[in-house]
């Protein structure tokens, strides 16, 4: 039995150890000046500007907060949401789809109100027969995979006829109706290594590897294009 209360013993034992030592600590954070300040500014900056060190901080928030215990687990999610909400707002991290959905709203506003497409517009017909919620969200599902498929299709027809423009407001279109689409960060980083625009080809290809981290093309453009920049 003793055996048995000694972890969760040690657990609580060091949680207070900590709670004494930020206790402690909080004046001396509160009176941070000249040369301390600027660099807690910086270290904070730095970790804002860096999503990678982020997510290995969370994870590792993670674990230590299930190895706690289940009361914990709160405390590791509160953590991430707090940081995430700090990173999203980050310019580093939200500069490309800043300028890609400001393009895309620059678009809809010279063509006057939104097309609504076909596949939208039966989804708002009105049912005559009563559907359950599953049948609906599934039919919603599907209609926009036909979407995005249709978006696809034009942009790489507009690509491959060097409408670089066109293609482009297609492919933001697709990322607007489906964030997960490969395809559509993998057409605009063609477009912009066609327009020696490397910023945001490689923005392109880094949300490539955000989804999937094992994307090996991607990874061999980003490799090609740090030793182009590095030659430059």
């Amino acid at each position: 039995m003793a055996f048995t209360l000694l972890p969760p013993i040690l657990i609580v034992a060091g949680l207070v150890a900590t709670l004494v030592v930020l206790i402690r600590r909080v004046p001396q954070t509160a009176s941070l000046k000249g040369q301390e300040l600027v660099k807690a500014q910086k270290a904070l900056e730095d970790l804002e500007a860096n999503p990678t060190r982020f997510r290995r901080v969370l994870r590792s928030v993670g674990r230590l907060a299930k190895l706690a215990g289940t009361g914990l687990k709160n405390v590791g999610s509160f953590l991430g949401e707090k940081v995430f909400k700090k990173l999203a707002s980050s310019q580093a991290v939200t500069g490309f789809f800043t300028r890609l959905f400001a393009r895309l709203h620059r678009t809809r506003t010279q063509q006057g109100a939104p097309t609504v497409v076909a596949s939208q517009a039966a989804s708002q017909q009105v049912v005559s027969q009563p559907q359950t919620k599953a049948v609906e969200e599934t039919k919603k599902e599907h209609e926009q995979a036909m979407e995005v498929a249709r978006l696809e299709k034009e942009a790489r027809h507009e690509l491959l006829m060097n409408n670089l423009s066109a293609a482009e407001k297609l492919y933001i279109e697709m990322i607007a109706r489906d964030p997960k689409a490969i395809g559509a960060y993998r057409g605009l980083a063609e477009i912009y290594e066609k327009q020696g625009n490397h910023r945001d080809m490689k923005a392109s290809l880094e949300q490539i590897l955000v989804l999937d981290k094992h994307n090996l093309e991607a990874k061999k453009q980003l490799e090609k294009l740090a030793q182009a920049e590095a030659v430059a």
